[in-house]
């Protein structure tokens, strides 16, 4: 369901973002904090529907709402990156994420066991929540200034 709903969600995204972004190039990564924000009632919905359909309802909309993420990604890091650093600064990215990534089933074997499988997944809503809000605000406070001094060097 989560991939379903994101293959379809990056077909919106991509195109809508370009359109964005000739207006204002900070749209992609507010796209991005948005789509993190936009997950955040569905992650919720993952962590405590009683109902498999609820759940299959959570899965597909936190997948769409990723896309909105997914989508930015590379392009964001590159807008604000000098070409030369590309290949190092999406290593380091792809280093961290999945180093967050290969913690994340330890955390949340150790949260299942405290306080059950709902909280766990229910707590990756606030996560997202701020890293959505981080993302939209920074967008609008740094990403112009660091975009404008990547375009001027060129």
């Amino acid at each position: 369901w989560t991939h379903i709903a994101a293959f379809c969600g990056i077909l919106i995204v991509g195109k809508l973002s370009d359109k964005l972004a000739s207006i204002k190039p900070y749209y992609r990564m507010t796209m991005q904090g948005c789509g993190l924000l936009a997950a955040v009632p569905f992650i919720y919905l993952m962590g405590n529907s009683t109902s498999l359909w609820m759940v299959y309802l959570g899965l597909a909309g936190f997948g769409f709402a990723r896309a909105f993420f997914d989508g930015n990604t590379y392009t964001v890091l590159y807008d604000v990156i000098p070409a030369k650093y590309h290949s190092t600064a999406s290593g380091v990215m792809i280093m961290i994420g999945f180093g967050i990534g290969a913690l994340a089933p330890v955390v949340l074997a150790i949260i299942k066991g405290a306080w059950g499988l709902s909280v766990g997944i229910t707590s990756l809503s606030i996560i997202w929540l701020i890293c959505g809000l981080a993302m939209v605000i920074g967008g609008r406070l740094i990403y112009m200034k660091d975009y404008n001094k990547i375009n001027n060097e060129k």
